[in-house]
């Protein structure tokens, strides 16, 4: 083939949008990129459309396409991907270093409908998945100064790329054919003014500390590129490193976050976990006990009392302390890509990435998290109180054991920090070329494996901390030892004393407390063959139409094998305050036949200056679910050449993937609100419980227990989450229907309007906990009530083995949404010597999201809600506007709006005058300014969040979707960020 045509064909399989196709054909690849001649241009002849694999400009996308070019990423000082697709209405974000976990992986969620229903390419192919415990893929994989631009699709390509391509594609086009040396750096800051008095006020009501102004989470980043052709210009090898750390950003360094904030009626409150410090004993309604609560020391006066767990002050612990909205991380990434002509008909390419990502997430100090335990009556460290309250009351005495349940928050041994790795191996390679005038092919395979492993530090384990609880006296020194040590069924036990100040001893957190490690790995393989054909050159096309038919088919093969192991504390569950893990070793594979045709129907005519429809299917045979198709139609009718309209419809049937299918069952938490104020959460707790002795029996509550069930004040309670090999597909139905506009009366003005419908039925997913409480009290539902497991106490949070609410992967009912999309783009000069302006106005608005638990449960409307059954924010409405001027001294100047719509608490009144009533709107404001110093050399920088906004707050958080008391995946919880930074090429 010729030297055009194959690096034509080669931007081809990149993909690009019909509408920004010209502009992009002269300054974003489709020719090769240099340093030094970025600039030139060559012939445009094909081009392919993200959401589909047909190569043809006459023939455009029937779906929406937003594009964001290389300019705007680096003018915004985004160093990692997600940062500047969260910038878009139509996307929320899901980022690992951005909670106290700090898992280091970045994900994508296009329409809200969750990152496995997002499909990521890298010039249109897959990325691997992001973890070995998590289904998307993980953005931090891409060296953002590799990336040119990136192709959001929106409607749906399950039947071209495969059926997790249900809410839509986000493509990354990358930088190839590079000749030259560029060098990139950034460092960047973040900054808090906490001035607030509100928050301040609420902290100091909690006895917390408040923080001042914060600089923090200093962030640095350099990336290399190096690019050369072979000497017989046949080929080209392109290499990219990338190198970026990034320091942590504290809770307690912002006012907003500093405390877990309970209540709202009228206002917050700094809410604390009971399980705390000094230790707490408690008999939470054991049978045939006298009850008792009490804290074995005051901190002020020394002496035994009972627990205090509201009020100012209290015994809670505040656990936020400690814990991070971002964890500190840092990141190497190498790239390389390569091609090489071996004939005019062969060209051989490989592609080769290594990303390796650490990070380190911090939570509150472990401890002992009301696990039964047992305490000999003639402990030496027990006060005179609580030998009366927990052993004499009982009829005990001497070496008699007694049975408390004991809290006891490890503050003498430090926070739990989590030390991840994040390894991301991708090889890609192939052959592809000409058959003749009219066949092409590409043939090629990917290798890419995944692993992940976590070292937790400071954890504590239950059989040893219960032995280290009885104690004894050695009858030889008189001094206290453990009774294991005394038998001599554990010699090496040291008295874990937390019945008296300052007498846990670094020898006891030897014994009690080790790291534990945890480690998992997916490898993906695929084979691929796509055979391209333009069935024109065989005379196949309709007498009103220029263009022949184009076809595109081919095979696909992919393996999905998934391992997880731990040590043996994880594996046999011996953790106090976190769940282990069973160890895992599946595959699942499909094997997949696809086809896509294009048809111009009618081209030239007057009302039809282009009428052509598409058509794609995809088969898929997996060994966990059978055969399913996937289909696609689609039609694009342009009756003058200002005006496009396009329509699609596709079916997808989805099956599950491999985690959602072997995840281990875990143990996990869930929150609950105080609807009253009255700080009880359960609501089948305390001494006027919420619900009705009938409603709780429901529940597993017994009369006896009903009006002494004991409450978490931290209110979060225990769930069981994970894997079900017994899931079925899920099967999906999207429509979309737009319009673009390009009115020639108006140079460089562009405007789409897109409608968009996407229904997801039998949705693989969970029941929320709430929900199931709330249906099992309120409606009598046998099968939310089944899923209710509550303790010989009528709890749901002492012991995470006896009491629980079962939420793993089921196929739910459905969910439906449906709005609008609007992008508007005007372009055009100033006055002279004023240089030029560029416009953008990009906006998603929701008109339903409804929900349905189970088949035949009524549609919760979820569209402007938040929390409760609609989990994370659901704005109705959102936009982001952009405004960039460039003089003509080569100055450019970017502003930028960013816009978040209000959302209302699900299920709060009109008239509530709750703090949680409603997450008011929020505006973000961004200005960047970039310039070229001398020739080649360029600086920029900027302040993202200029007016340093807080996010909205709310105590209503479900467990996993939120922290800090807001949502880090959809708000700028770090608060004000500035950066600077410089590009060179040679």
């Amino acid at each position: 083939m010729t030297n055009t045509s194959k690096k034509l064909r080669r931007a081809a399989l990149m993909g690009s949008t019909a509408a920004v196709a010209a502009s992009f054909a002269l300054g974003l690849g489709v020719t090769p990129v240099s340093a030094q001649d970025a600039d030139e241009s060559t012939e445009f002849e094909e081009v392919v459309v993200t959401g589909s694999r047909i190569k043809n400009a006459n023939i455009s996308s029937p779906s929406p396409v937003t594009t964001v070019g290389a300019a705007e990423i680096a003018i915004r000082g985004n160093t990692q991907i997600e940062d500047m697709l969260t910038t878009l209405p139509q996307t929320v974000a899901a980022v690992g270093d951005g909670d106290f976990y700090g898992d280091g992986t970045a994900k994508v969620d296009l329409r809200g409908l969750g990152p496995e229903r997002t499909l990521v390419l890298v010039d249109g192919r897959r990325l691997p998945y992001g973890q070995a415990n998590a289904t998307a893929a993980d953005l931090n994989s891409i060296p953002s100064m590799l990336v040119q631009r990136v192709d959001i699709l929106t409607g749906g390509a399950s039947a071209v790329y495969g059926a997790d391509a249900v809410a839509g594609v986000v493509n990354f086009i990358m930088k190839r054919d590079f000749e030259g040396i560029s060098i990139d750096g950034q460092m960047s800051i973040n900054q808090a003014d906490n001035d607030s008095d509100r928050f301040k006020a609420i902290l100091e009501g909690g006895d917390q500390p408040v923080p001042g102004s914060k600089f923090d989470g200093f962030t640095w980043s350099t990336d290399l590129i190096l690019g050369a052709n072979t000497a017989d210009g046949r080929g080209n090898v392109t290499v990219a490193f990338n190198y970026r750390e990034a320091n942590e950003i504290r809770q307690s360094d912002r006012d907003y976050a500093a405390c877990a904030f309970g209540g709202g009626d009228p206002e917050y409150y700094c809410l604390g976990s009971s399980t705390t410090s000094p230790a707490r004993f408690a008999s939470f309604g054991l049978a045939n006990t006298n009850q008792f609560d009490l804290i074995p020391f005051d901190p002020t006066t020394g002496e035994s009392r009972n627990y205090q767990g509201s009020g100012s002050p209290n015994d809670t612990f505040n656990f936020a302390a400690t814990q991070r909205t971002r964890a500190p991380s840092e990141r190497f990434a190498l790239t390389v890509f390569s091609h090489y002509d071996l004939s005019d008909n062969v060209e051989l390419y490989l592609d080769f990435s290594y990303t390796s990502n650490t990070t380190q997430g911090q939570v509150g100090p472990s401890g002992s998290f009301f696990n039964p335990s047992q305490l000999n009556c003639d402990n030496p460290f027990l006060s005179d109180l609580m030998v009366e309250e927990i052993c004499t009351k009982n009829g005990l005495s001497g070496d008699d054991i007694a049975t408390a349940f004991v809290g006891k928050r490890n503050v003498e041994g430090g926070p739990r920090q989590m030390d991840n790795y994040n390894d991301t191996f991708r090889i890609t390679g192939g052959f592809r070329g000409d058959l003749n005038d009219a066949w092409t092919y590409d043939v090629n395979g990917q290798f890419a494996k995944v692993k992940n492993g976590r070292m937790m530090g400071n954890e504590l384990i239950v059989p040893r901390m219960q032995k280290a609880l009885l104690v004894g006296t050695d009858p030889v020194t008189g001094e206290a030892v453990c009774k294991s040590v005394l038998d001599g069924s554990d010699p090496l036990c040291v008295p874990w004393n937390i019945f008296q100040p300052d007498g846990v001893t670094q020898e006891a957190l030897n014994y009690i407390s080790v790291p534990t490690f945890r480690e998992g790995r997916v490898v993906q393989k695929i084979v691929n063959a796509t055979f391209t054909g333009d069935l024109g050159q065989y005379g196949v096309s309709l007498p009103w139409a220029e263009d022949g038919v184009q076809f595109v088919g081919g095979l696909e093969y992919r393996s999905d094998h998934l391992e997880r192991n731990a040590d043996d504390f994880v594996l046999n569950d011996l953790m106090s305050g976190s769940g282990g893990i069973e160890a895992i070793s599946e595959t699942v594979t499909v094997a997949e036949f696809f086809g896509e045709l294009a048809i111009p129907l009618i081209q030239g005519a007057e009302f039809a200056e282009e009428l052509s429809a598409t058509a794609a299917f995809r088969w898929s045979d997996y060994n966990t679910t059978g055969t399913s198709n996937t289909w696609a139609l689609g039609l694009t009718w342009q009756p003058v050449s200002d005006v496009r309209i396009r329509a699609q419809v596709q079916q997808a049937v989805r099956a599950p993937n491999i985690f959602e299918l072997y995840l281990s069952q875990d143990e996990s938490l869930f929150d609950l609100t105080d609807p009253d104020g009255d700080g009880v959460f359960d609501p089948c707790a305390g001494s006027t419980p919420q619900y009705t002795q009938a409603q709780c029996a429901l529940q597993g509550v017994t009369a006896s227990q009903y009006g002494n069930v004991s409450d978490n004040p931290a209110g979060q309670f225990n769930s069981i989450t994970g894997g079900n090999p017994n899931l079925e597909v899920e099967k999906s139905k999207t429509y979309t229907l737009g319009a673009v506009f390009t009115p020639s009366a108006i140079d460089g003005l562009n405007i789409s309007v897109d409608y968009f419908n996407i229904k997801v039925k039998d949705f693989i997913g969970t029941i929320p906990a709430n929900l199931s409480l709330s249906k099992c009290s309120l409606e009598g539902d046998p099968f939310y009530c089944s899923l209710i497991q509550r303790d010989a106490g009528g709890g749901l949070w002492v012991n995470g083995d006896t009491s629980y609410v079962l939420a793993t992967n089921i196929n739910t009912g459905s969910i439906k949404t449906d709005g609008l999309d609007i992008n508007l783009g005007y372009n055009f000069d100033l006055p002279e010597g004023w240089g030029t302006m560029n416009l953008s106005y990009v906006a998603s608005y929701i008109m339903n999201y409804k929900v349905v638990a189970l088949p035949g449960e009524p549609a919760y409307q979820c569209a402007g809600y938040y929390s409760g059954e609609c989990l994370i924010p659901r704005p109705e409405y959102g936009h982001r506007m952009l405004a960039t001027w460039t003089t003509d001294g080569g100055i450019g100047v970017n502003f930028s709006w960013r816009q978040i719509g209000k959302t209302k608490l699900f299920g709060a009144p009109d008239d509530s005058t709750s703090q949680n009533a409603e997450m008011k709107t929020i505006n973000y404001f961004d200005i960047a300014v970039n310039k070229e110093i001398m020739e080649g050399v360029s600086i920029r920088a900027g302040i993202n969040n200029i007016l340093g906004t807080r996010p909205p707050v709310t105590s209503s958080l479900p467990a996993g979707l939120g922290t800090g008391n807001t949502y880090p995946g959809l708000y700028d919880v770090d608060m004000r960020y500035a950066f600077v930074g410089f590009t060179a090429d040679f």
